[in-house]
């Protein structure tokens, strides 16, 4: 079965801390590449490439790093999505510039 398009799964219920990470813009390349980082620093896998765009499920505040290991606090992209989803369909100067996430229920 193919996978759900990106704009249904954002109507489904995630866990905290949950992300989706596309490797084109416009969530493109997406397969199902759900990512949860609540609490813990998660690293992008280098054989797959770098987001492009993403999405951050309601409910946490994250650091996108452009390290692996949640390393480079000067250099961390923050998106609260305490309120709502946030989706982010080009990345911009920050195309396939993030290594690592880490998200938690408020900002530190």
């Amino acid at each position: 079965m193919a996978p759900a398009p990106i704009e249904a799964r954002a109507h489904h219920d995630h866990a905290a801390g949950e992300t989706t990470v596309c490797h084109l813009k416009n969530f493109g390349a997406c397969h199902d590449n759900l990512i949860n980082a609540m609490d813990r620093c998660a690293n992008f896998d280098p054989g797959y490439g770098f987001p492009s765009s993403l999405m951050q499920y309601q409910g946490v505040f994250c650091k996108w790093y452009r390290d692996f290991g949640c390393s480079g606090r000067g250099d961390a992209m923050v998106i609260d999505s305490r309120g709502e989803t946030v989706k982010m369909g080009d990345l911009g100067a920050d195309d396939s510039m993030f290594r690592s996430v880490r998200c938690q229920d408020s900002p530190w």
